[in-house]
């Protein structure tokens, strides 16, 4: 288990970390000619972290295909979801930076507004009885 934290301030712990292919990187490479990047993808009961080494000028798009072929999960919504870097929404054209978290969003279960609007609605028709 490795923990950190990014240059936004954010803590991260990374419980495995699976690298897009087995690359053979000679220690001569300057750290320009490539970088990594994390996707997370988050469900109620666990949440995963994929590290993937891309391209310096790679986009989202290219990192969640590479976490795409780590992961072998169908569950996950690659190609509809919104994403977004340390809790931007971001397109998936952007090119991300060194060690930036892309995140894959789930639509949430149950909207708090919505909900909000239900108990209002609820009590108005308490008071009304």
């Amino acid at each position: 288990m490795t923990r950190g934290q990014s240059r936004h301030g954010h803590e991260w712990t990374i419980l495995a970390v699976q690298t897009h292919q087995p690359v053979d990187v000679p220690l001569s490479m300057s750290p320009k000619d490539t970088k990594r990047c994390f996707v997370a993808y988050a469900l109620p009961e666990r949440q995963y972290l994929w590290a993937v080494d891309l391209a310096p000028q790679a986009t989202i798009r290219d990192a969640l295909a590479a976490a795409r072929r780590l992961a072998e999960r169908e569950d996950v919504d690659w190609d509809g979801a919104q994403v977004g870097i340390f809790g931007q929404l971001q397109d998936r054209s952007h090119v991300p930076r060194e060690a930036d978290r892309i995140e894959i969003y789930r639509p949430l279960s149950n909207d708090p507004r919505q909900r909000r609007r239900e108990r209002v609605q609820d009590q108005r028709k308490g008071r009304r009885s």
